[in-house]
């Protein structure tokens, strides 16, 4: 759950982000001008405006009035994913038509779950027969997808995105530069004296904006005279235990905790930033919670009204049925590791095991109130240098250098 509180119970946020240098820009009026003329027409988006000019750092925004105009600005970086017209055009119409923030999830299904716990209290002495077994049992998670259409883009980039975050929770991906869940149950397992014995866990993870408090809101901006930026907007990952009723279905264990599970979930997010460095779906998952951060804030201060620009002409876009469709199920994923340790018993070694598995999604859902943009004085020329390096009227992408 996302708290937010009053604008004068939380501070304004020091200015993290560092506004200087080359930045691209992107007339939104000017954009849907041309791609509405081209949808209308029944033809293909050219590769230019699909990829939106290369664009794949989202920033901020300008709000020009005298154009009836919003500007988009960031950064065409090479090293990352580029946005696309899709992500731009799908995003908006959530943000706009839907009550329901962009969400998706991975769900063990109740049948699966009773035949694992069958799995898990069947003693058979062969601990890799019963890691098969339960690799049988858990049989395939299902997909589950909200808030945009389960065909499109943003949706197969949350539920990818999902299941590699799975993975690495279970040590499924190697070199990742992170500890799983895995490692971490193994380390506290050896801080201990006790004789250890097969373990297993079972929690949801899910990505998330990072959860406001007293002191801070998340999203934040800085923002002056229609000159608006992201000033933080940080990807996190959160977890909750699971514990399972008699008919198989999950829920979260309010009365335990998962130390391990916490441990991850505090690991990557720490290391999200880097992580979007090395996998490319993670860079695309935190560029979908920039531009939702973006459209909110323009939602949210009225900018949309302010402008006097009409993004709602979309009708012309459906997506195919066939394009980007996602499975019904994914894999169920297990994974364990053996653990030796020598003691001083008598009875010397001991191996313990630990079976790990994950539930969980993405959740979209931020609270963007005007109080989340705070005002910055030393702004106050930046949107003047953004409409200014405009070449024309009816340009669509240009750059300008702000200091």
């Amino acid at each position: 759950m996302l708290f937010t509180f009053s604008c004068n119970l939380i501070k304004n946020p020091n200015r993290v982000v560092n506004i200087s240098g080359e930045y691209a820009c992107m007339s939104l009026a000017g954009y849907f001008r041309e791609i509405n003329l081209i949808l209308q027409a029944g033809e293909t988006i050219p590769d230019g405006l699909e990829k939106l000019n290369g664009l794949s750092w989202l920033a901020g925004y300008v709000v020009d009035q005298t154009n009836n105009d919003i500007v988009l600005i960031g950064k065409n970086e090479s090293s990352r994913p580029g946005y696309h017209a899709e992500d731009l055009i799908v995003n908006l119409q959530n943000v706009f038509d839907s009550a329901t923030a962009p969400y998706c999830s991975l769900d063990p299904i109740p049948e699966n779950i009773l035949r694992l716990n069958q799995c898990l209290n069947t003693k058979t002495g062969n601990f890799k027969t019963t890691v098969k077994s339960c690799r049988e049992a858990i049989g395939g998670q299902k997909v589950v997808v909200g808030g945009v259409p389960r065909n499109s883009r943003p949706a197969k980039i949350m539920i990818y995105a999902d299941y590699d975050m799975k993975k690495l929770s279970q040590g499924l991906i190697k070199d990742a530069g992170i500890q799983s869940c895995i490692d971490f149950s193994v380390q506290d397992s050896a801080r201990r004296n006790n004789n250890p014995e097969l373990g297993s866990s079972m929690s949801r993870f899910w990505f998330h904006i990072k959860e406001s408090s007293m002191l801070n809101n998340y999203p934040n901006f800085v923002e002056n005279n229609g000159f608006v930026f992201i000033n933080e907007c940080p990807v996190v990952v959160l977890t909750e235990k699971q514990i399972s009723d008699e008919k198989g279905n999950l829920s979260d264990n309010k009365q335990d905790e998962d130390k391990s599970a916490e441990a991850f979930a505090k690991e990557m997010s720490g290391k999200f930033s880097e992580l979007t460095k090395k996998y490319e779906v993670f860079a695309e998952l935190e560029n979908m919670f920039r531009l939702q951060a973006c459209l909110r804030a323009l939602k949210a201060s009225e900018s949309i009204k302010e402008a006097g620009i009409d993004l709602y002409r979309l009708s012309a876009f459906r997506l195919k049925q066939e394009d980007n469709d996602l499975p019904e199920t994914l894999p169920g994923l297990v994974n364990y590791k053996i653990f030796e340790k020598i003691t001083t018993t008598n009875e010397g070694k001991f191996i313990q095991s630990h079976l790990f598995l994950v539930a969980g999604g993405v959740s979209q859902e931020m609270k963007v109130k005007a109080s989340n943009l705070f005002n910055d004085l030393s702004l106050s020329q930046m949107k003047s240098a953004v409409l200014q390096a405009k070449p024309k009227k009816e340009t669509i992408f240009w750059t300008v250098t702000l200091k």
